[in-house]
């Protein structure tokens, strides 16, 4: 690949970057608007709805699964045990682990959420087709694929070793 090539991807890799930022907090934004006062943290729901696709696991389980520290996923568990959207049960492979689980208020509530988040994209008046929907979906699943792959991870070790 020419160095005009390289240069060109690594902009437009910082405008996928800086679009995908500024799409998070514009839809962290509209998800409080829309759920109010019921709106759980954005990592808080995303524990309900791993619990409830993937089923009970762990606070490290959980955490592993996410970049984030197994401290940070278990003040999102603390929140939502306190809410009784979450229980934890004995694990019978780690007594010192609990297996989280979510509860039916916690399965409601996620339901609810999701009924809700629907009726909003419904409403929402987006002139972009499905197929282009699918296609930009697919573009940033291969970008996350990327960085969460064991070359990226090798080529960091090098530039570290390098600066």
């Amino acid at each position: 690949m020419h160095n005009r090539d390289v240069e060109s991807k690594v902009k437009a890799m910082y405008e996928v970057i800086s679009e995908t930022q500024g799409l998070f907090h514009r839809a962290g934004a509209a998800v409080r608007e829309l759920h109010g006062e019921n709106d759980p943290k954005a990592g808080a729901r995303e524990v309900l709805e791993c619990l409830e696709d993937e089923g009970p696991q762990t606070v490290p389980q959980l955490a592993r699964a996410r970049p984030v520290s197994r401290q940070h996923m278990q003040t999102h568990v603390n929140s939502l045990s306190a809410k009784g959207l979450v229980a934890r049960d004995p694990n019978p492979a780690h007594q010192r682990s609990p297996l989280v689980s979510i509860t039916h208020a916690g399965e409601k509530t996620l339901q609810d959420m999701l009924r809700r988040e629907r009726a909003g994209i419904r409403r929402l008046d987006l002139a972009i087709s499905n197929q282009e929907l699918q296609f930009a979906a697919d573009v940033l699943r291969r970008v996350r694929a990327a960085l969460e792959s064991p070359s990226w991870h090798r080529a960091v070790e090098r530039i570290r070793k390098d600066m």
